[in-house]
Formats: structure tokens, sequence, C-alpha cells
């Protein structure tokens, strides 16, 4: 039973490490610092026996220390709770998926299972977290035997994603559902979490050691670029040109792993128009540079002339702009960054969706009923099925041109080309600031 969890969990993530570029050419330096009391709890406490003496934590996980973060957890040291803070694009999301396949990698039969589990699916205030978990590992891996949170590692991430009141109510739950002993990770961003702290009046994570990463050093970005992009000589005057002429502001823009992947994707072919790195230097401030990256993204992945995906399928720049902007103003809407196919109905106006589950569950319901030589009381029961609204509201979206009718083959292509990531069942956008930028 496990052993098929583990299983289910190494399926869904080995393909996304590949996808998001995790080691491409090679992983990222993430480099963080040990952050003591108040904000992480008591020496005495995070420690397993007992001893109030601080421990110095501080690590960079790189080519030569490919398990510095794997080392923290398992250093029996501490009792095996970790929380991980970060700025935004800072790694967080990336470092806890490459240590969950780490994680897997070294399990033995019986275990707990590493699983990784985003925080934001879950409402406090409708589900404990065991009813949120067992749904997940339902909805996720596939998993419906009964498995108790004793047997799980879990690695939650992205509790700044969850709306402010839940996240106090989450750290709680957190805290006092687990064993202090289990070993648990938890990702925040850094401001988020001290917010929760404030409305938890001093209570902290139990038991938990508190990591936050750290910036990128300039030389390390510098050596990054030219490398992964190969256009050494480029990058190199755009970077000689910064330290002497900038102060150095373009590698202080650059100092985290969103936008130097941005950079790379952005600036890889020197053919395209205004693709020179030296441009990032006419850019006043890092807000700035942030946001020249965030929009050259679409149209780098997206070339003009279009050239077919692996199905066959063209997406032109701007219907895909379109596209990814309406989906993006519909997340934005309902306050989430999960896209799911099921949910697409509510991209429609509330009139239409009503009709539109009328309709196309009708249609269905007919189909199926005219195929198999059901009555239409049976059919009746599809009237409101989601598979009907959604085949309505494909049609709706052909009529105004605001989304493809080949809905699916677009996400997965979207996915493929980095604009869109994927979590279990649902596409996200590869950054919540990227979403919010399309808004």
């Amino acid at each position: 039973m496990l052993d098929g969890l583990a299983a289910a969990v190494e399926q869904v993530w080995r393909p996304e490490l590949r996808r998001r570029r995790l080691a491409n050419p090679h992983p990222l330096p993430v480099a963080w610092t040990t952050v003591g009391p108040p904000i992480a709890d008591h020496w005495s406490n995070i420690r397993s026996d007992g001893d109030p003496t601080p421990l110095n934590l501080d690590d960079c996980l790189d080519l030569r220390h490919p398990d510095a973060l794997h080392q923290v957890l398992t250093d029996k040291r501490l009792r095996g709770r970790v929380v991980i803070l970060g700025e935004p694009g800072a790694g967080k999301t990336s470092l806890l998926l490459r240590e969950a396949l780490r994680l897997l990698q070294a399990r033995i039969p019986e275990d707990p299972v590493p699983v990784l589990l985003r925080l934001p699916t879950w409402n406090p205030d409708e589900q404990t977290l065991e009813q949120w978990i067992t749904s997940q590992l339902a909805t996720e891996y596939g998993c419906r035997s009964p498995i108790t949170t004793g047997q799980l590692l879990p690695l939650l991430d992205g509790l700044d994603e969850m709306p402010a009141p839940r996240r106090a109510r989450a750290v709680q739950a957190i805290s006092n559902t687990f064993d202090l002993d289990q070993p648990l990770v938890l990702t925040s961003r850094t401001t988020e979490y001290l917010d929760t702290l404030t409305g938890l009046s001093g209570t902290t994570m139990a038991a938990a050691a508190v990591l936050e990463l750290t910036a990128i050093p300039a030389d390390v970005v510098r050596a990054y670029l030219q490398l992964a992009t190969s256009r050494p000589g480029d990058w190199e005057e755009a970077f000689d040109r910064d330290t002497t002429q900038h102060g150095g502001r373009l590698a202080t823009a650059l100092n985290a792993p969103l936008w130097i992947d941005l950079a790379c994707i952005t600036h890889t072919d020197p053919d395209q128009p205004d693709n020179q790195p030296s441009r990032l230097l006419d850019l006043p401030d890092t807000e700035t540079v942030h946001t020249y990256l965030l929009d050259r993204l679409i149209p780098a992945v997206y070339p003009d002339p279009p050239e077919p995906d692996p199905t066959g399928h063209t997406w032109h720049r701007a219907d895909a702009d379109r596209y990814l902007r309406k989906l993006a103003n519909h997340m934005h809407r309902r306050n989430t960054q999960d896209l799911a196919w099921w949910e697409l109905a509510h991209t429609l106006p509330r009139h239409i969706r009503l009709a539109s589950g009328l309709m196309g569950g009708l249609a269905f319901g007919l189909t199926i009923g005219l195929a198999f030589g059901l009555t239409l009381g049976l059919t009746g029961g599809l009237v409101l099925t989601s598979w009907g609204a959604f085949q309505y509201a494909r049609l709706s979206w052909c009529t105004r041109n605001d989304l493809p009718w080949s809905i699916m083959a677009f996400l997965a292509d979207a996915h493929r080309r980095g604009v869109l990531r994927q979590a279990g069942g649902v596409y996200q956008f590869r950054h919540g600031l990227l979403r919010d930028r399309l808004t």
C-alpha cells in the first residue's frame, strides 16, 4: 500500500522535474540561512536531545552539495520539522519538488512516504487536516487506501497562497495534528509567514527549525547565464558594464531562480529582435527588470510565425496571449492558483453557466442514452454534469474567440513551453507573479 503511494508520487513529479528545467544544464545553487527564535521555536524544542544550544544549519544545495537539504531533514540532532521561507521566485517550490524525489530515492519499504501537497487547496473551515490529506491523496495520487498521517512525510507547499484568515488556523492545525517527532516541511513567503505568526500572538510552528532562502550571489548568476544560454560573450559584456556603470543593479535584479530562468528563456536566441542581454541595463530598477522579463516570456516561447506543437496544433502568438490572459483573469477572480478542466465552465457569466449546465448535460445525456438504448429518467440524471457544462462552455468560448476549442491541447502545450506548470491534476502558471502580470 505505502509502496504503491510512493510509486504514484514519483510518477507525478519525476516528469515535472524535467519539464521545469530544474537540472538544465545543472541545478541552480540555492542557499539558506538559519533563523532562530522567536520566528523559530526554542532550540530546546527543535533539538531531539532537548539541548538549548543553537545549531547552524546554513548550507547551499549545488553540484558540490546535492544532498544539503536532505541532510538537514534527516539530521539526528533535529526532530525533523522544517519551515522554508523565501521571497517570491526564490525557489521554494522547486526545492521542495527536488527534495521529494530525493526522499523517495532514499526511502526503504514501510518507511513513511514523502507526499507533496499544496496548502491552498485546503479550507480549514470545511475540512480537518486529516480529511484534507485523505482527499488530496485520492485526487492527486489516486490513493484511496486507508493511510494514517503517521505513515506520511508531508511536504506542505504554499502557506502564503492561502487566504490570510486561514493561515493561522492552518499553522495551528499542522502543529497539533502531527507528532512532534514526525518529519514535515512547510514553505511560505517570508512576509506572509511573519504576518501569520503575528496573528498567532507569538506562537510559532512547534518544534520546527526555520530556514530562509538567500539571494544568489552575482558571480553565480553571471556564470550560470553564460553557461545556460550559450551566449557567454554577451552576458559577460552585460555584467561587466553592470559592475562598472550600474553598481551591480542587474545582478541584484536577477538574484533568484525565477528571474534567472526567465532571463535564460527570453535571451537565448541571438537572432530575435531586442534580445541582447545588454538591453536589460537600460531598465532603471529591479521591479522594471522583473516586469520586462515576465512580459517577454510569451513572445519568447510562441515564435512568429508559429510552429506546430507535437500534436499538430498551431498556436499563434496573439491567440495564445489572449487565451492565457483570459485564464489568468478567471483564476484571479476566483483567488486561486489552480486551473482544473472541471472548473473551466466558471469562466462564463453565471447565467450562461446555468444554461451550459442544462444544455450540455442534456446533450451529453441524450447521446449516451441513444448509444446504449437507455431511457430518457436516466439521461435526466446527467443534465447538470460538469462534463456537460464543460462541453457547452467550449462552444461559448469559441463563439467569442476567448479560448480555443482544443483547450486541453492548448494547456498541455503551454505546459510544454514552460508558461504553465502541472501540480497533480491541475495546471498553474509557472509562478503566481506571471498570473498577476497577465491580469
